[in-house]
């Protein structure tokens, strides 16, 4: 009985810090980094007159900010360079290889094999090798790219460092302000490449699974399987619990916002407002983050088509989702169950 109680107790004060809302230590300049960061690439897409560009603009522009982290200038900005080295170089293997090739599953393995090690002894750094995995499997099914989608990545990283060093000259004390990572355990070099080598097979399977089964956007899946898994098992499923409930709320925002604004300047509002709250809603807790993120994305996805937003995609999304953090959690259950002594000396 005494037992039972416990792990309730215990069962009770994880859902407590999964829901939990932290206060937000940013400043204005953060917000307004994120709008900059994201409206500036979305608006170059529509005066160029291809919104397919500023949604891609849009997409890299938010993601260098969320991989922006405290520090020197000078570090972040190598940070950055090797954000967009890491998007470009597998973006375009990613498109010319294609998902039927050996050699796209071989790198695919590689690098998120190396960003599951990179998670476990220096977190800051998995960034690059994790999104040049999203980057491979992103382009793996993109119909019809063109060199100016480069050109776009290119472009957000211009505009990224340039607020960087903004922030940096004049608002000194609005430094990069980011969840901090939960410590992993201290493991053995097995357990270590036990949680790699799943991390990677998970990674792998849900791309397989969006492809069987036909989705547009298998890699929601995968992209989903690489942001929730930690290198700890309690943090992992929080982040599953908060994944699954912030796309909820935000695929209902969603589907309010894409059914009331029809007008593109009207759903370009509604981005620059959504990027500017980013910021502090990653601060307080990763659902609210995941909701205002779905969010934006489905907006922007309105935004490319010029306001002709395909509902299915609301569904999809939703789907998605679920289907990466069930892998997930599959994989960290694999990962993370205890082996007999014997078996862990390393």
């Amino acid at each position: 009985m005494t037992l039972l109680s416990s792990r309730r107790g215990r069962v009770r004060r994880s859902l407590r810090e999964t829901f939990a809302w932290r206060e937000s230590e940013l400043e204005v300049w953060h917000g307004v980094k994120f709008a900059l960061d994201t409206a500036i690439p979305t608006l170059g897409g529509l005066l160029l007159g291809q919104p397919e560009l500023g949604f891609i603009g849009a997409l890299a522009g938010s993601l260098f900010s969320f991989s922006d982290a405290p520090g020197a200038l000078s570090t972040r900005l190598l940070l950055l360079l090797e954000m967009t080295g890491a998007m470009l170089i597998f973006g375009v293997l990613g498109f010319f290889l294609g998902a039927h090739s050996p050699l796209f599953w071989a790198i695919l393995l590689g690098l998120v094999f190396g960003a599951g090690w990179l998670q476990l002894i220096a977190h800051s750094f998995s960034s690059p090798l994790r999104w040049g995995a999203i980057a491979l499997v992103s382009t793996a099914g993109l119909p019809g790219a063109t060199w100016s989608l480069a050109g776009m990545v290119i472009f957000a990283a211009l505009v990224s460092a340039t607020t960087r060093f903004t922030g940096d000259r004049f608002f000194p004390e609005a430094a990069p302000v980011v969840p901090v990572a939960t410590d992993a355990e201290e493991r053995s070099r097995l357990q270590r490449i036990r949680f790699c080598v799943l991390y990677a097979l998970a990674a792998m399977v849900a791309l397989v699974v969006g492809q069987w089964r036909g989705l547009t956007h298998p890699m929601w899946i995968t992209t989903t399987v690489l942001l929730v898994m930690q290198p700890a098992a309690c943090s992992s499923v929080e982040r599953i619990i908060q994944r699954a409930f912030g796309t909820v709320l935000g695929v209902g925002a969603a589907a309010v916002t894409v059914t009331l604004f029809h007008s593109v300047w009207g759903l370009f509002v509604a981005i620059v407002v959504l990027s500017y709250v980013l910021p502090y809603a990653a601060t307080r807790n990763y659902w609210l983050q995941t909701a205002l993120f779905s969010w934006l994305i489905l907006v922007l996805y309105d935004f490319a088509s010029l306001s002709h937003f395909n509902p299915h995609l609301l569904g999809e999304r939703l789907l998605d989702v679920t289907i990466g953090c069930l892998i997930a959690l599959g994989a960290i259950v694999l990962a993370f169950v205890p082996l007999s002594k014997s078996r862990l000396r390393v």
